[in-house]
C-alpha cells in the first residue's frame, strides 16, 4: 500500500527521525514506540497488524485469502484466513460495509449509531 506518511510522531506529535508504517500514514519515533532498533524491511504499526496472528503482511502462506479486513467498530484488522481458522466462519461476509469482529463490537457499534441518530434528530422528530 502506498500512502503519504505523517511527518510527526503518532505518540508525541513531534517531528524528527521517524519510523514509517508501510500500511497506513502513521509514523513513530523508535523511542516513543519502545523499539530498541529500527526494523529492516517492511514494518507495520499495531493498527495495521492482524489481531490474531500479529502479522501485517499480506502473505500467500497465510492462506488462500490473505487480505486484512477491518472491524467496523474497533477498527482492528484481521486476516480473513486467520478468522476462518480461529472461528470456523468461512461463509462470513468480511467485505460487507459493517463487519464486526465480535458480538461485543456489534453491540457497541449499534448503540453508538442509535445515540448518534438521536443526537442528529431535529426537535420534534423521533
Amino acid at each position: 500500500m502506498i500512502c503519504d506518511n505523517d511527518n510527526v510522531c503518532s505518540i508525541c506529535n513531534y517531528g524528527g527521525d521517524l519510523i514509517l508504517c508501510d500500511g497506513c500514514p502513521s509514523s513513530f519515533h523508535d523511542t516513543c514506540f519502545g523499539l530498541k532498533e529500527v526494523p529492516d524491511g517492511d514494518w507495520f504499526c499495531p493498527s495495521c497488524c492482524c489481531g490474531i496472528c500479529g502479522d501485517g503482511k499480506l502473505r500467500k502462506e497465510i492462506g488462500p485469502t490473505p487480505e486484512l479486513v477491518t472491524c467496523y467498530q474497533c477498527v482492528l484488522k484481521y486476516h480473513t484466513a486467520c478468522l476462518i481458522k480461529k472461528r470456523a466462519d468461512e461463509h462470513a461476509d468480511y467485505q460487507r460495509g459493517s463487519w464486526y469482529y465480535s458480538n461485543k463490537c456489534e453491540q457497541v457499534g449499534v448503540k453508538l449509531a442509535q445515540l448518534l441518530r438521536v443526537l442528529h434528530l431535529a426537535p420534534g422528530e423521533g
